[in-house]
């Protein structure tokens, strides 16, 4: 009983230091330093922080990034993203064999950072969407097919902060490069 005891205590600390917002800043730097010398490869145009850690709440429950793209591979991975009955190992899983046929190991890329320990805890949540959302009605409605929220592009974009490769932080304003419009936002 003492056993169990112990390494139940055991993950409420590991837990708890992961779910630190400190920590949780730091994971998102790291993971933006690793991907953005690929970033051409995966046809990533930005990466933006959004939810509680873009917040700077107290006790963020996870780790929200969203990865602004024009790779047909994260359209595909979106649907299988969203399930609830796949595990998120699982999902990490697919989406690195799908990238390796692009020749980017994300296994390697990701190994022992604060990224993939928060991935193995279930709280890393990346969030996928196509450059073509300002451009293209049938996307946006392809896109908002998933959220619950109308608005929800609109919210994390208001608050939301761009990477910048020049200071190695999040402290760019979203709202200033992507503007959410009237023609964007849900009807």
């Amino acid at each position: 009983m003492s056993i169990v005891t112990k390494d139940i205590r055991k993950e409420i600390e590991a837990y708890s230091r992961i779910s630190s917002p400190d920590f949780m800043m730091e994971a998102a730097r790291e993971f933006a330093t690793r991907i953005c010398p690929i970033r051409g490869v995966l046809q990533i145009e930005d990466l933006m922080l959004f939810g509680s850690v873009a917040k700077k709440r107290n006790s963020p429950a996870d780790l929200d990034l969203l990865v602004i793209h024009n790779n047909p591979i994260f359209d595909r991975f979106k649907e299988l993203g969203l399930r609830r009955d796949v595990e998120d190992l699982q999902k990490y899983a697919t989406l690195a064999g799908w990238l390796n046929q692009s020749g980017v190991d994300l296994f390697q890329v990701l190994r022992g950072s604060r990224a993939e320990q928060l991935i193995t805890w279930g709280i890393f949540n990346l969030s996928y969407l196509n450059k073509k959302f300002f451009t293209s009605q049938e996307y946006r409605e392809w896109i908002r097919q998933f959220n619950k929220n109308p608005d929800f592009e609109a919210n994390i974009f208001s608050y939301g902060l761009l990477w910048n490769p020049q200071t190695a932080r999040y402290d760019l304003s979203a709202h200033s490069r992507y503007i959410i419009s009237s023609e964007n936002r849900a009807a």
